[in-house]
């Protein structure tokens, strides 16, 4: 499609297409694009008309909704709503069908709700009330009235840190859902998910109860400030009133896990014996891949606004480096005797509050003494104890490179960055926080629902009793995001990043949230409120601070205090029975620990192998290693 071309000519040849199967859908609903012509096509979509609110998909579409495109405003568009909405399914629509508007396509007809408004700066002051403006990166979705901040209507629903996932197959997008999903039936792989961000000119204000938000509002959120998105920008002439936006992101994500378990045991052999060298390798060389990797982890897709992960098969490999020979060897590390172990892996930081590096490290290869391109999979190796040989310690472990990340996107529109900042010193684009974590095993269910189970259900204290964790989702946090990531400018007082906010509402007196019943869409949301918050350390994040010794000073979420690599964190959650209160496979299903019962609620029998959760296969010179991660039927 062409890109030059104004929004109305992109989204007539978005309509060519959709209109033989969506026609009759909108007219029933009281849009009747029967006869409309790609010169009246906007005045059609603009102008007043009576909706049908009985038409099947349009439960939760906004009373208040009277247009088929309301000028700035998606949630009482009636033709945003209808192809955006995953419950809205048109009749003789095939599942998987083209028929139904891609990623793209509603890109699109969002940038011609935005045009619609014909925005001026003027406007956006107004809209702003003397409250501060800056250009900020939103990652965000049409959500369901259930999952929106004030449950009313369906709405876009905001935050400022977005969640996609790595995986070993490329993405999968599902049209019926308007969304993507990591598993197809009958497959073993793991479909890398993207998370979907845009540009937007925001106000901060306070948090407000069921308006803008945030989302499950806490004591002091009315104190804190929050960003909140009025206006979505997009390249052209058409989004700002006397601008021709000419709007870029900058990218970068960042896996330093190696790097920081290399820094961890120096300091902890520093503490034992002052001046001991435990690491052959200069800052120089562990400024570098594998110690830290920043390609080939995500790249933006500006025209679908989507943040993509790179496939990567297999999912986690052993880490190599040059030898110095012109030849490759394997890197890793020498396992001090008598360490802390978590089950069968090294224990880094076991009572730290805080994390300058990996919680766990896989230490169960060990690198050949003859051949360092060999790798020895100890259990297979020995007669003795494993946890007995990793506790004497004293050989060489494999580190792993696995495509887990933190960064940031930040978008670039220098013209209205100068116009929005006038005389003022502040800030005008702030990044997003762009967390690229491991797959999931239970993309249907989010965090925040299994927070609304366990304050309701009576087995939730025996579930997790007197540990002092909660099951919150990571969109009830209030921490900032990694301060240390270069080029981000990311604040440490700035804690309200993942909170979910919408868009300002007035609402009306005496409404009630809406209490729908339906199918569950089979997408994958990437927003805060489906991942889980910091546990210890976390499932899809972790927390840091600038003196973690101490655990002085702001924290912060960081990638590099989970697991190296990720599978150790889903190994052991595993073994532990879904200890920490996520929503994380568990093998105690299958073998049954000593001291405490399976803590995951049982929705349904499963009979998959534990094998299939997640396992590790021994490597060879010939076969690098391969982790397989395979979802539970349950998962679906």
């Amino acid at each position: 499609m062409n890109g030059s071309s104004s929004i109305t000519a992109q989204l007539w040849e978005v309509w060519q297409r959709l209109r033989p199967h969506w026609t009759p859908y909108f007219k029933s609903a009281g849009l009747d694009l029967t006869k409309v012509t790609t010169e009246n096509f906007p005045e059609q979509l603009t102008a007043p008309i009576k909706i049908n609110l009985r038409v099947p998909g349009l439960e939760d579409l906004s009373p208040q909704c009277q247009r088929g495109v309301e000028p700035g405003d998606p949630a009482l568009s009636l033709f945003y709503h209808a192809l955006a909405s995953p419950h809205v399914h048109p009749p003789k629509i095939e599942s998987g069908s083209e028929a139904y508007p891609t990623i793209a396509d509603l890109e699109i007809v969002e940038n011609f709700v935005y045009a619609a408004a014909e925005m001026t700066v003027d406007k956006l002051r107004a809209r702003a009330n003397g409250r501060p403006l800056a250009i900020v990166v939103f990652a965000y979705e049409y959500a369901p009235a259930e999952d929106t901040v004030h449950g009313l209507h369906a709405d876009l629903c905001f935050s400022r840190t977005g969640i996609s996932r790595a995986g070993d197959a490329a993405l999968y997008y599902e049209p019926r859902a308007r969304g993507f999903f990591p598993y197809v039936d009958g497959s073993p792989k793991a479909h890398v998910v993207p998370a979907r961000f845009g540009a937007f000119v925001a106000f901060q204000q306070k948090g407000r109860r069921g308006t803008v938000g945030p989302q499950d509002f806490f004591d002091g959120d009315g104190n804190l400030g929050f960003w909140v998105p009025i206006h979505k920008l997009f390249r052209g002439p058409e989004c700002i009133h006397t601008f021709d936006l000419d709007l870029s992101f900058e990218v970068l994500h960042v896996n330093e896990k190696i790097r920081k378990v290399h820094q961890q045991l120096q300091l902890e052999a520093d503490k034992i014996s002052p001046g001991k060298v435990v690491s052959a390798w200069t800052p120089e060389q562990m400024a570098a891949a594998p110690f830290v990797i920043t390609d080939e982890l995500a790249s933006f897709c500006q025209s679908q606004g989507l943040m993509i992960p790179f496939v990567h098969d297999p999912l986690v490999s052993p880490a190599k480096i040059d030898d110095g020979k012109g030849d490759w060897k394997y890197l890793g590390f020498e396992v001090p005797a008598n360490h802390d172990l978590g089950e069968s892996a090294l224990w880094l930081d076991k009572d730290a509050n805080t994390r300058s590096s990996p919680e766990f490290i896989h230490i169960r290869y060990k690198i050949d003494e003859k051949d360092p391109k060999q790798l020895v999979y100890l259990p297979d190796a020995t007669s003795q104890d494993i946890v007995q040989v990793l506790k004497q310690g004293g050989f060489q472990a494999a580190n792993f490179v696995d495509w887990t990340a933190d960064g940031y996107i930040k978008a670039n529109c220098p013209a209205l960055a100068l116009a929005l900042n006038g005389a003022s010193d502040q800030t005008v684009s702030l990044a997003a926080y762009s967390i690229l974590a491991q797959p999931d095993f239970f993309p249907l269910v989010t965090q925040r629902g299994l927070t609304a189970w366990a304050k309701q259900s009576p087995l939730a204290p025996l579930i997790w009793p007197d540990r002092g964790i909660v099951p919150n989702p990571l969109s009830e946090s209030r921490l900032a995001a990694n301060v240390t990531l270069k080029g981000a400018a990311f604040d440490a007082a700035d804690t309200t990043i993942s909170a979910i906010v919408g868009t300002p509402r007035p609402g009306q007196p005496g409404e009630a949230p809406l209490q729908l019943t339906r199918e569950q869409p089979m997408r994958q949301s990437t927003l805060s409120y489906r991942s889980s918050s910091l546990f210890a350390p976390g499932w899809d994040i972790g927390g840091s601070s600038l003196d973690p010794d101490t655990a002085k000073g702001p924290a912060f979420m960081a990638n590099y205090g989970l697991g190296s690599p990720f599978p150790e964190d889903t190994l052991i959650c595993s073994a532990l029975g879904s200890f920490w209160p996520g929503a994380a496979p568990d093998i105690t299903r299958f073998f049954s620990p000593n001291s405490f019962p399976s803590t995951t609620p049982k929705r349904a029998k499963s009979t998959a192998s534990p094998s299939n959760c997640l396992r590790g296969i021994a490597a060879t010179s010939s076969s690098p290693l391969r982790w397989s991660a395979t979802p539970l039927p349950s998962a679906r």
